[in-house]
């Protein structure tokens, strides 16, 4: 792999760990000034671990209310399961022991109504803490690896991985991830191209698909903003060349497993990308 900028991709796998991301949450914890949050996280660790502890806080602790199913659905990766019923019904079941057992999040129901106007119930998870904006804006800016700033690896098994240092899998979410026949050379092809972003469309601003008509989404729709400049300009330190890395969905479809930055997004950030190594192309 010849590329200037190997050094540079194992410190952004580095920063962007898991285990980075566990031991910077355990040590802000350790540092808070309230002594009964900090006891309710000793109290969390010894009931579920610390990698389920730091886990679940980084999902409940990011907004004040989110629905069940969204939190649910962000942990059952994380469980071990034949198959996702039984990954959704192991991280339901913590979910709901926490919340029995420890008062950093409550259980609620809220009357809400539906696209047709009709009420319904919702459950959703209540966090008892603010974290406070610089720390859910650390949160958010280590949630999503950045695209890769070296040449990918090249794939030569369903279970290799593009990045340095990282397990990876070709196909998407664990519960659809199999040994079977997948075009590792087309997934090599485009992974193999490098991107570049248009500067000129760095000068304009994002706006929101929705209305930002409270507090907490204008919030947000702030972090996510900034964790994507971040983004970008990790990507401008590294001579703005950057490869994104795809993967397959259940149905044999390509994806790219990128959140901030991609091709397949909202126009804004589709604008944002050109070719690293152009070519004029004749008409005639």
């Amino acid at each position: 792999m010849n590329n200037t900028n190997i050094e540079a991709q194992f410190q952004i796998e580095k920063k962007y760990s898991k285990q980075n991301i566990r031991e910077w949450m355990l040590r802000e914890f350790a540092a808070a000034d309230d002594s009964e949050f900090k006891y309710q996280v000793r109290e969390l660790i010894e009931l579920i671990g610390h990698e389920c502890a730091v886990e679940l806080l980084l999902v409940v602790l990011r907004t004040q209310f989110q629905s069940i199913q969204s939190v649910v659905s962000q942990l059952a990766g994380n469980f071990d399961g034949d198959n996702i019923f039984e990954k959704v019904d192991a991280a339901t079941e913590m979910v709901v022991k926490v919340a029995k057992t420890i008062d950093i999040f409550n259980i609620v129901i809220k009357e809400s109504v539906d696209e047709t106007g009709e009420p319904h119930e919702v459950v959703y998870i209540r966090s008892n803490y603010d974290l406070g904006k610089e720390i859910l804006q650390k949160i958010s800016d280590t949630l999503y690896i950045p695209p890769m700033v070296c040449e990918p690896r090249k794939l030569y098994e369903n279970t290799d991985s593009v990045y340095l240092t990282r397990e990876d899998h070709v196909i998407l979410k664990g519960v659809n991830q199999h040994d079977g026949y997948q075009a590792l050379d087309a997934l090599n092809i485009i992974n193999a191209v490098p991107l570049a972003l248009d500067l000129r469309m760095l000068f304009e601003d994002e706006a929101p698909k929705k209305p930002l008509n409270t507090i907490e989404k204008r919030e947000n729709f702030e972090r996510m903003v900034n964790s994507s400049k971040s983004v970008v300009q990790i990507i401008l330190d590294n001579d703005n060349r950057f490869h994104l890395n795809h993967k397959y969905g259940k149905r044999g479809r390509m994806y790219e497993d990128s959140h901030h930055v991609g091709l397949q997004k909202n126009c804004y950030r589709k604008s944002q990308i050109r070719l690293a190594d152009e070519e004029i192309i004749p008409l005639d």
